[in-house]
């Protein structure tokens, strides 16, 4: 069960930091993920933006477990527990990267309620929320980029509790090392499904 609430919890919010026009060409951020309560899941993220490329580092209790990228052309999970790598179809490429860390400002626009301005990591963000009914999704948003992300749930709800992502950490108009968007050298290929 945990695991599958892990899952969920990071396909949601994978979803919250793609494009918008005064985005930076090139950016990296570090992001700490926390699910407060008696089972507190910690998971580290970061995540790299290259133009059209994209990818997502995934890490559990300081071991890196996953890399998703997209290398402009197709999409691919490398499993380090497993040295495995595997392309995606195109149709799935949502699921690995999620509305909650990719989704854009512009979109946040339309579909959110502006809720004004505040502070994360000294830098002046454009705060939209949106109530979805069994949960509540509130987005920060600096030059286009997702700083932070609170998702809070009823009680009533499958998914219980709150599910907190904070950036720690922003770089912009920084080099991107190539290796996010390949995969690692002795892994094995698995064919898509």
């Amino acid at each position: 069960m945990r695991k599958i609430l892990t899952v969920c919890l990071l396909l949601l919010f994978c979803s919250t930091i793609f494009a918008q026009a005064d985005k930076p060409e090139k950016a990296i951020i570090y992001y700490e993920q926390r699910s407060p309560g008696a089972s507190e899941i910690q998971t580290d993220l970061i995540i790299y933006f290259d133009g059209d490329k994209k990818a997502m580092e995934t890490f559990r209790l300081g071991s890196k477990r996953r890399l998703d990228f997209f290398d402009g052309k197709d999409g691919y999970t490398v499993l380090f527990s497993k040295n495995t790598a595997k392309k995606i179809k195109p149709s799935r490429l949502r699921l690995i990267f999620p509305r909650m860390y990719f989704l854009t400002e512009s979109e946040a626009e339309s579909q959110y309620v502006f809720e004004g301005t505040k502070q994360c990591l000294d830098k002046e963000c454009k705060v939209y929320s949106k109530d979805m009914g069994e949960s509540t999704s509130t987005h920060y948003f600096w030059n286009g980029l997702m700083l932070k992300r609170e998702w809070r749930t009823n009680t009533s709800s499958l998914l219980q509790g709150d599910l907190n992502t904070v950036a720690t950490k922003v770089e912009v108009n920084v080099e991107i090392p190539k290796d996010k968007f390949e995969i690692p050298t002795g892994f094995q290929f698995i064919q898509q499904d």
